[in-house]
């Protein structure tokens, strides 16, 4: 059903395609919706327009702008990744090459005072021009590392950062005070966001480009692809599957590290399981493309997160839950399935997807809530 014609610009990032994904099926729906970047993701080339000049920080300045500039005729501005358009984040300096060179301390002080003046302007300035604001947070954007590692049993002390902590947090108070709503993908970020912040799942695939493929190997091809090895738990998934190897178990690792997206479709579609993450508590933007395709999933679920999500969700999930304590155990579990037993895990991945990660209905829900 085509929608009233609503102009919607998605900014400034496109993390993981989501943003891009979503302006092409409001666009489908009948919305003028556009995604505009600043940051080129060299995996996700699916925004409408890129805006860098090139590197510097005033190029980032003067990009900024352009970007602001050519969003000012629409109706609802939606920030992705928790961040504004005038939004530097943590800069950090070589203070000891600074120590022996005072052309570059000036170069800081111009540079912090200008952001100083410009930080959140374009937030400020479209909420007086009375432009309906949203944002979507997707992960690092809005969690509180120290929360995070008093909450698991276990957490990588290397994705401890207190400094990102703070500047989430700011981040967080400051749009809170200007959003008409907030958006979060993964459930646990509901613990640091407003109350009335709502989840919305994953609607970054057509499941029209995701058929199931159904076929099973006699030999199981497992398959882990660490973006971030320690956030993934790479390590106890591949302590586990040794120690299955020592025992005798035949299967064969997948490891899809460092490939372009075509590549790596091609062992998405051959594998038989895929090992998400293991240690944030919930699953990514890739478990639901291989659910899309069939695949059954082990990734861990934090049961405490799972009350920000609908109850039919929590009901539906066919993922297996593993944390790096019990990813041998569930591996093993799946290794001693029966091929039929996969067969109909892999069935239920796929209308769990169809049910709880259908774009259209996703986008459709958005659409009302532009609308209020």
């Amino acid at each position: 059903m085509k929608q009233v014609n609503l102009k919607v610009a998605h900014v400034p990032k496109n993390v993981a395609g989501l943003p891009a994904n979503l302006a092409h099926v409001e666009k489908s729906l009948g919305l003028d919706s556009k995604c505009s970047v600043l940051v080129d993701d060299p995996f996700v080339k699916n925004h409408d327009a890129y805006f860098s000049s090139g590197a510097g920080f005033l190029s980032g300045v003067i990009d900024r702008f352009r970007l602001f500039l050519s969003i000012l005729d629409v109706d609802i501005i939606h920030y992705n990744f928790g961040r504004c358009i005038f939004d530097w984040g943590h800069i950090t300096y070589d203070d000891a090459q600074e120590n022996f060179n005072v052309v570059v301390k000036v170069k800081r002080t111009i540079s912090e005072i200008i952001i100083r003046i410009l930080s959140g302007i374009d937030v400020r300035i479209f909420h007086l021009l009375g432009k309906k604001l949203c944002v979507t947070y997707q992960g690092d954007d809005a969690r509180v590392s120290t929360k995070i590692a008093n909450k698991r049993a276990y957490y990588p002390e290397i994705s401890i950062n207190p400094a990102r902590d703070e500047i989430n947090r700011s981040s967080i108070e400051y749009m809170s005070r200007y959003m008409t709503h907030i958006f979060y993908v993964n459930p646990d970020l509901g613990n640091y966001l407003p109350e009335n912040s709502t989840f919305v799942p994953y609607a970054h695939i057509s499941l029209d480009e995701w058929e199931p493929k159904y076929q099973q190997n006699k030999i199981p091809k497992i398959l882990h692809a660490p973006s971030n090895r320690s956030i993934k738990g790479t390590e106890a998934v591949l302590k586990a599957l040794t120690k299955l190897k020592d025992e005798g178990a035949v299967f064969e690792l997948v490891l899809v590290e460092k490939m372009n997206r075509e590549q790596a479709r091609k062992h998405y579609e051959a594998c038989d399981l895929l090992i998400d993450q293991l240690i944030i508590g919930w699953y990514g933007g890739l478990a639901v493309e291989l659910m899309a395709l069939g695949k059954p999933v082990i990734c861990y679920l934090h049961q405490d997160d799972l009350s920000f999500i609908p109850k039919g969700m929590q009901n539906d999930i066919p993922i297996i839950s593993a944390d790096v304590f019990s990813i041998y155990d569930q591996i093993k579990l799946f290794l001693n399935m029966s091929l039929d037993e996969r067969h109909r895990l892999g069935i239920r991945s796929r209308k769990y997807v169809e049910q709880w990660h259908n774009q259209e209905k996703i986008v459709s829900q958005l659409i009302e809530v532009y609308k209020q």
